[in-house]
């Protein structure tokens, strides 16, 4: 069941969207922006492929020893990701920064 927040701004609406162990909520996308807060080995193609053009996602990659989170846009062309750091290199504060004004623009 979505939960639905209030506007952050007069243009601005977050609904959230349990996906717990599926790969998204098809029925209801496409999505501007997917948030993945479990690790992945990928960034699952189902999830890429539910967002706009100029849609994000946001998605911890990891392998067995290591960890990087990741910011891709899908572009007409495919998806260009940009990485956030990693388990060695992650600095949270500034992430979170990045990640928010990342999500922030418009697609």
């Amino acid at each position: 069941m979505p939960l639905h927040f209030s506007p952050i701004s007069a243009s601005t609406c977050v609904t959230v969207l349990g996906a717990h162990d599926k790969l998204g909520t098809l029925a209801l996308g496409p999505y501007d922006v997917i948030f993945v807060t479990a690790a992945a080995p990928a960034i699952p193609p189902p999830l890429i492929d539910q967002l706009i053009i100029g849609g994000r996602i946001v998605i911890p990659v990891a392998s067995l020893w290591s960890q990087e989170l990741i910011v891709a846009t899908q572009t007409p062309e495919g998806i260009e990701e940009e990485p956030l750091g990693g388990l060695h290199g992650f600095k949270a504060e500034e992430s979170l920064t990045r990640v928010l004004s990342l999500l922030q623009r418009k697609p």
